[in-house]
């Protein structure tokens, strides 16, 4: 019991970091080309 909660909750928050990071500099990115 003691791995699963730990496991979730470190997967959880991290993927989730991760993934609004990588959106978010492919969104500027993208921007940054359309701007240009």
């Amino acid at each position: 019991d003691s791995h699963f909660p730990p496991m979730g909750r470190v997967m959880m928050p991290r993927p989730s970091m991760c993934h609004t990071s990588s959106l978010q500099i492919p969104k500027d990115k993208e921007q940054a080309l359309r701007v240009s």
